[in-house]
């Protein structure tokens, strides 16, 4: 009886030690898990306020904040074309509480002379928005579809005016692109935004425009803007008999804005892990897919490392361009 009393004993206690040991190995998982966030992250955002992109960078970081259980404060540098506030991210610890703003047009600026930055500075991990671009004219020019702008540009080489974004940017590599596929000469009017682009447009001193088709549509339905070609790949909800460029015998391959998140390079992966959960379920918040409804945009996810590979081939063939173009030697 007393042998089997310590039989008992001997298997509880070596049960018990089992149990120990797994919870402890419980523990150190517990233990190696990061405890992030611990405080409120910073975004430091180079849009201009109430632009598009800021208002992209408030509506995501809204839903994550929901998910990260911390606030997410936005501080706006402008300055140097993004670079302002990006160095702001280089300066802070690769800890993952600073991030900042991708966009298709930062590619761009990051091609030209004296930028301080590439995209192997950066880690682009949440590509979260894709935007349309549309080439629109105005409406007193005696063209009515992309067949008649294409043989008014071929009849009167440069004297067509189009308008965008600052040389070299998207705007430029769109209307550019159409222009080479089609066999025409168009002058390129850089704007200081796409406001000014669009005043100027609807002002008669530019004839067309390429920019984003939410903000030209009260201008569309009035009759002062006429739209001519979407250079995305899904029609847009707006102007669904607009044609797609990948419709039309100029066809080539769509080209839109991208609008995501990225950290400096260097963060620990169980961090970046952490910021790639949080805002790609920030994407299915309702308020956020409300605020792409409205902004007449869609979702765009992608893995982490097919987004920074996106990066350095938007940075190259930005590069590419501005070379082609003379503006880079």
């Amino acid at each position: 009886m007393i042998m089997k009393t310590h039989g008992k004993i001997a298997l509880l206690t070596a049960v018990l030690l089992c149990a120990a040991i797994i919870a402890g190995c419980g523990g150190q998982d517990q233990a190696k898990k990061p405890k992030f966030p611990e405080k409120p992250l910073t975004y430091y955002s180079w849009n201009d306020p109430g632009s598009s992109g800021d208002q992209f960078v408030r509506a995501i970081c809204k839903a994550a904040e929901k998910q990260l259980g911390q606030p997410i404060n936005i501080v706006v540098k402008t300055g140097g074309n993004g670079a302002e506030a990006l160095s702001e991210v280089i300066k802070a610890p690769a800890d993952g509480y600073a991030l900042s703003h991708y966009a298709s047009s930062l590619s761009g600026f990051m091609s030209m002379p004296g930028f301080p930055y590439k995209p192997d500075d950066f880690e682009a991990f949440a590509r979260v928005q894709e935007k349309n671009y549309m080439l629109a004219i105005n409406a007193d020019l005696p063209i009515k579809n992309l067949d008649e702008f294409v043989e008014y540009a071929r009849k009167n080489p440069e004297k067509l005016r189009i308008t965008g974004s600052r040389v070299g940017g998207v705007h430029h590599q769109i209307a550019y692109t159409l222009a080479k596929k089609a066999d025409f000469k168009i002058t390129y009017v850089p704007a200081k935004g796409g406001s000014e682009a669009l005043k100027n447009t609807l002002g008669g001193h530019v004839d067309g425009i390429v920019y984003t088709p939410i903000d030209m549509l009260q201008h569309v339905k009035s009759g002062k803007l006429r739209p001519i070609v979407n250079f995305t790949s899904q029609k847009d909800q707006n102007y669904p008999d607009v044609p797609l460029i990948t419709e039309t015998k100029y066809k080539f391959d769509p080209m839109y804005q991208i609008n995501g998140l990225m950290l400096k390079k260097g963060v620990p992966e169980d961090v970046k892990a952490i910021l790639v959960d949080a805002f790609k379920k920030a994407m299915d918040d309702p308020e956020f897919e409300q605020f792409l409804i409205k902004a007449d945009t869609r979702k765009g996810w992608k893995d982490p490392k097919d987004f920074q590979a996106e990066f350095v081939r938007e940075y190259k063939e930005s590069k590419d361009f501005m070379t082609e173009m003379g503006i880079l030697k």
